[in-house]
């Protein structure tokens, strides 16, 4: 309110006076009313006028305080998500810290197993059982009607001593995956068995689709986001920098163009090109790039870098040179970069996976010396390089946001992929603290009119060195110089599976020589190598021994004839079993189902659950299933069902649906169902189910058709009668109305170790898995698709 308006209303106004006549009763006159309802009018205004501004400015504090309060609760929120890592801890070595669950943002807090519920169930079996040998053409009810659609001739004497047996795949020309054999099965009446490989198959498969949707629709955003902060605090660094000093040589300047070239190599390899993106505004194709995306994800490169950007990108995208990398100066093999189907065939996922690659590339720790001579940098290349990687670092640990979403995306692929441990961001921000303080200042530290420019680069080296990390997460031996030239900064680590690391420790030269004079027929890890049959070799077995040891299988005993075998072996189940029990990554949660698979109480089983052949064909299951993992998801695409004719549902199926089954593996549906929801409860806490709602969902439903599976199976065991809508949830539960796209694929998987012999794994074929079990009204045959796996 001004200050002069109370002394007006007190002195200066007029004074009101009784300006009656002398007869009069008091009445104002004509002047002194117009003006005292000037004054009323000013003094309205006036009083308007500061009430309006007292309320605005409250308004706009109380808005700029709610905006701080929401601003502090957003960080406070993130540091409750993703809480700070105040101090690494120690693991088997002194300075090893888990990559796979380790970043500054915090996620390393969440891990896998808080999710993970175990179910125990106490069943008492009731089931009606039968003795061996039987007489399947006199004692199974439906053998002659079976037997009129399979051919049985070969297996009469299986059924009879063993009460199951496996047949060719009749269809193998036609069906090539599970889902279609069911449909075959089921278009000749032939009454279905759910298998032990159909489970693991659909929860194996179900996992990867929520993954691929998962990186599909939030790793692709969340690295876009991060690659282009970081390039723009790159850019910003080197502009300034070219501004200060020009365009000479200088190490800072050099550093920070390396810098910003690297991270729009990053945005080019996301960024989609003209085939990649639909014609129209809407996306009807989600293989392909809106429009609206193609103009979200492209970002300017400037001028003064593009060249390189462009002829990085160009080789990338080829994937067929071994060629000095124009970024990185130092020779790269291109080849690399193959995009796997299960990327290639969508584009967001094609160029997240170039990208991946692109972001696994090394920042070397070491230049070329008589310590090094296969290092590719000579010493003043490394120079600007490791002085690129600390900016890197910088940046990132100066970026709060960028943590957390790189923190998740980091997070998953380590489960579902495997990661390597290695040096990253983290260990370079700690050492620049421990050598030069909380206050470092890059620009000064490491420019070279800097006199102890040298001795800088020395101490900040021999600090990141004393970094170690464990070999069985894939570090790599620095006192073996050939792999020097692969130590360094990476901002992500290079995939790594477990098996590799395994199959090294189980083969030449630490498993010893051949015990045996004569190779036997069925041996095909053997070689030989100076005279010496040595182990060059694994084999699926090799992994499942170290969670259930195998005892009694020719196969196994022959292919771990060596002398040092069983003691390598040995040495590696304690630390193979406690991954296991951690579920620190996909691999290790999948063998722990394996081994609850091996160990099923046999007493859930009828008669042929205790034969040796069983045994045998439960191992090989259990090879299956571990090679299945490794490989790319099966694609499926929505076709139109057709209808039945005559109605839909069971009214249209005879007696035969009644002899329906499903093998009565409790303990591996259990574990299914856990880890199905383990992986659920780890993408709510990392907020994908408000993001990729669909993962959620997929997961979702596999754990609601494996939990009616379960019910099902508990009363086969339980020897209760299955109603009409159980004969209906497995009919369901076998049927997909999609096409398989991948079923052109082969499941191949190889692993060479010594440039000798290749391992080779395949699992793209079947066989048909027929069991004898017993019905109130007496035998009768199921039948189910079951893996047929072969390694060579």
């Amino acid at each position: 309110m001004p200050a002069d308006l109370p002394g007006a209303l007190s002195s200066e106004n007029p004074t009101i006076s009784d300006t009656s006549s002398s007869g009069g009763g008091g009445f104002f006159n004509k002047k002194t009313i117009l003006i005292l309802l000037g004054l009323i009018v000013v003094i309205i205004l006036v009083i308007f006028f500061v009430w309006n501004f007292v309320i605005k400015n409250n308004t706009n504090n109380d808005t700029e305080n709610k905006a701080d309060q929401k601003e502090e609760s957003q960080e406070e929120e993130e540091e409750t998500y993703f809480p700070k890592l105040e101090n690494f801890e120690n693991g088997e070595e002194e300075n090893y810290i888990d990559i796979g669950t380790s970043t500054d943002s915090g996620v390393e807090k969440l891990a896998f197993i808080d999710y993970y519920q175990e179910s125990n169930n106490n069943i008492q079996p009731g089931f009606s059982n039968y003795n061996l040998p039987i007489n399947v053409k006199v004692d199974v009810l439906n053998y002659y009607d079976v037997s009129r659609k399979l051919s049985l001739d070969s297996v009469i004497e299986d059924l009879n001593s063993n009460g199951f047996a496996k047949i060719d795949n009749p269809w193998g020309a036609y069906d090539k995956d599970f889902y279609s054999i069911y449909d075959s099965l089921k278009e000749y009446q032939v009454p279905i068995l759910i298998t032990s490989d159909f489970l693991i198959y659909y929860q194996q498969n179900s996992i990867k689709t929520a993954f691929k949707d998962v990186e599909k629709n939030i790793f692709f955003d969340d690295l876009f986001e991060v690659s282009y902060s970081m390039f723009e605090a790159a850019k910003k660094r080197y502009e300034a920098r070219l501004s200060e000093v020009g365009n000479v040589n200088d190490t800072i300047l050099e550093a920070a163009r390396l810098e910003t070239v690297y991270f729009a190599v990053a945005l080019e390899l996301l960024k989609p090109i003209n085939s990649q993106i639909v014609k129209t505004n809407i996306n009807l194709s989600s293989d392909k790039f809106s429009k609206a995306e193609a103009n979200k994800f492209t970002v300017k490169i400037p001028e003064n870098i593009r060249p390189e950007v462009e002829e990085e990108v160009e080789l990338i995208r080829e994937g067929n040179k071994i060629e000095k990398s124009p970024t990185f100066l130092y020779e790269i093999d291109y080849n690399d970069f193959t995009v796997p189907s299960d990327y290639k065939n969508n584009d967001k996922l094609n160029n997240f996976y170039l990208t991946n690659k692109w972001l696994n590339s090394v920042f070397p720790l070491y230049y070329k010396n008589d310590n090094c001579v296969d290092c590719g940098l000579d010493k003043e290349d490394w120079q600007i390089n490791l002085i690129a990687a600390s900016m890197i670092a910088d940046d990132f640990y100066s970026t709060p946001s960028l943590k957390n979403r790189w923190a998740r995306i980091y997070k998953l692929i380590s489960f579902f992929k495997g990661l390597k441990d290695s040096l990253n961001y983290i260990y370079y921000h700690q050492a620049l603290n421990s050598v030069f303080g909380d206050d470092y200042n890059i620009n000064e530290l490491f420019v070279r009119s800097n006199t102890d420019f040298d001795k800088n680069l020395e101490k900040y080296v021999d600090e990141i060195a004393r970094y170690e990390f464990l070999e069985s997460q894939g570090a790599l031996d620095r006192n073996i110089s050939e792999n020097k030239k692969n130590i360094g900064f990476r901002l992500l680590s290079e995939p790594f599976s477990p098996d590799n690391y395994l199959f090294k420790k189980l083969t030449y030269p630490e498993t010893g020589v051949y015990q045996e004079e004569e190779v036997a027929d069925n041996n095909i890890t053997s070689c030989r190598i100076d005279r010496n049959i040595e182990r060059c070799n694994g084999i699926a077995f090799d992994i499942i021994n170290l969670v259930y040891p195998l005892t009694g299988n020719s196969y196994f005993k022959e292919n771990t004839n060596y002398k040092n075998y069983e003691l390598r072996s040995n040495s590696l189940k304690d630390n193979v079993n406690l991954s296991v029990g951690k579920k620190i990554n996909n691999f290790y949660s999948s063998l722990d189902y394996i081994k609850k698979y091996l160990k099923e109480d046999k007493d859930y089983f009828p008669v042929y659950g205790s034969t040796d052949i069983w045994k045998k064909r439960v191992l090989d299951t259990s090879a299956a299933a571990w090679a299945n993992l490794q490989t790319p998801m099966d694609r499926y695409e929505v076709v139109e069902e057709e209808k039945e004719v005559g109605g839909s549902g069971l009214g249209g199926f005879s007696r035969f649906s009644e002899n329906y089954n499903i093998e009565n593996n409790l303990s591996l549906v259990n574990e299914l169902i856990a880890q199905t929801d383990m992986i659920t409860g780890m993408f709510r806490a990392l907020s994908i189910d408000s993001e990729v709602r669909s993962a959620i969902i997929e997961l979702e439903k596999t754990s609601d058709k494996l939990e009616s599976i379960k019910k099902i199976i508990v009363k086969q065991i339980e020897g209760e009668e299955l109603l009409s809508t159980d004969y209906e949830e497995i009919s369901n539960f076998a049927s997909r109305k999609e096409e398989n796209l991948s079923v052109n694929e082969r499941k191949l998987i190889s692993w060479n170790l010594f440039n000798r012999n290749d391992l080779t794994v395949s699992i793209d074929e079947f066989s048909l898995l027929i069991l004898v079990n017993q019905g109130e009204e007496g035998k009768y045959f199921s039948v189910g698709p079951t893996w047929d796996y072969q390694e060579e």
